[in-house]
């Protein structure tokens, strides 16, 4: 393939394409094959995604809140698939309830990460998330979750975060302001 663009609208852009080099598709191996392994492939620009596309996948719960924006590439290195985001992606005023008991007041999210996937492992980088409520609730968070596959398969997560969260708790009980930071080191 020696170029590859493409979009989708409703009644405005929402996602579009591109491919940043050519590329091979070994229908026999099931092989994507880019031709310089070593560059991105892919450039995805998420313009605006409903998230009422996501609805079939949250059925339990109601999720509102703007669109989904951002960008990532996607390159192919040493049979291992990467995803990097180039933008963070947002969604802001993200609410979420559930049987009318609000989980997740509306909130702007915005994450910064990067995925490496492949047969031996799944590798989820977080670079940065942030959570700001309009009750002045924020979180930030970074950290690492390793999946690893095969016989003896594993997951490892690390993690370390700041928060001041004036409101946000107060759903879940009764108390004032709380101001947190810290990290987390687990595996199984």
């Amino acid at each position: 393939v020696s170029e590859l663009v493409a979009s989708i609208s409703c009644r405005k852009p929402v996602l579009s394409l591109q491919a940043i080099q050519p590329f091979a598709i070994e229908f026999a191996s099931h092989k994507l094959v880019a031709a310089n392994p070593e560059k991105e492939l892919l450039q995805v620009n998420i313009e605006g995604v409903p998230l009422a596309w996501i609805r079939p996948f949250t059925s339990a719960l109601e999720v509102t809140g703007d669109e989904v924006r951002g960008g990532f590439v996607v390159s192919l290195h040493g049979g291992r698939v990467w995803l990097r985001t180039t933008s963070p992606l947002t969604v802001r005023g993200l609410a979420v309830t559930r049987a009318g008991r609000v989980l997740l007041p509306a909130s702007d999210i915005s994450v910064r990460a990067e995925v490496e996937h492949s047969k031996e492992e799944t590798r989820i980088g977080l670079e940065r998330l942030t959570l700001e409520t309009t009750a002045d609730d924020r979180l930030n968070a970074r950290g690492e979750v390793i999946i690893k596959s095969g016989a003896m398969p594993a997951t490892t997560v690390q993690a370390s975060f700041e928060a001041v969260l004036p409101a946000l708790l107060a759903a879940y009980a009764p108390i004032g302001p709380v101001e947190a930071r810290g990290a987390v080191a687990w595996s199984q």
